[in-house]
């Protein structure tokens, strides 16, 4: 009887050790960094790539966001030049989805001018130094503070920059490119 019992509790203690040893190693692997865009209470993330963000279509945006406020086209997907931006707006802020056929300029705008629009939490009114920490947690390769701005660089020209007055963000922009 007493085998038994310690038999199984070498059993559990190594499935213990284990469990454990592949908990740690799973989570630190999975981590993949995020631009959280908050838009009338309803967010989308943005995966952030070495190349800048990852597109997400318009599908998955209108399931998340509701339907766009504006959509500007001009021509089709289907000629050789094309033109689509969808927007979405909230007050004096808003988030718009570019799509062009003749260059590499496809990319996300966003313009907070209130406290309607977030991105990575950050609103008309955060302070600073909260701005800056949540940039680069979101997995900005690099963020830069002085006097009157910050600027969170996100690679391949993606990039967040903060109007400051008194320490505290009175304007974002944003120009994600993918």
């Amino acid at each position: 009887m007493k085998k038994l019992f310690k038999s199984i509790i070498a059993t559990m203690l190594i499935a213990v050790l284990a469990i454990s040893a592949l908990g740690t190693e799973t989570a630190q692997a999975a981590e993949t960094p995020v631009i959280k865009i908050t838009f009338n209470k309803k967010s989308v993330n943005l995966k952030v790539a070495d190349t800048g963000v990852k597109e997400t279509k318009y599908k998955t945006l209108r399931k998340k966001l509701g339907k766009a406020t504006t959509i500007n086209k001009e021509g089709s997907e289907d000629a050789d030049y094309y033109y689509i931006n969808y927007i979405w707006k909230k007050g004096k802020s808003q988030f718009s989805y570019n799509r062009e056929s003749f260059s590499s300029g496809n990319y996300y705008s966003v313009r907070i001018q209130d406290k309607n629009v977030s991105i990575c939490g950050v609103t008309k009114g955060t302070k600073a130094d909260k701005a800056k920490k949540a940039f680069e947690k979101a997995g900005a390769a690099t963020v830069n503070k002085d006097e009157n701005f910050i600027n969170a660089d996100f690679g391949e020209g993606s990039n967040i920059q903060c109007t400051l007055k008194n320490g505290k963000i009175v304007e974002i922009y944003a120009a994600l490119y993918y």
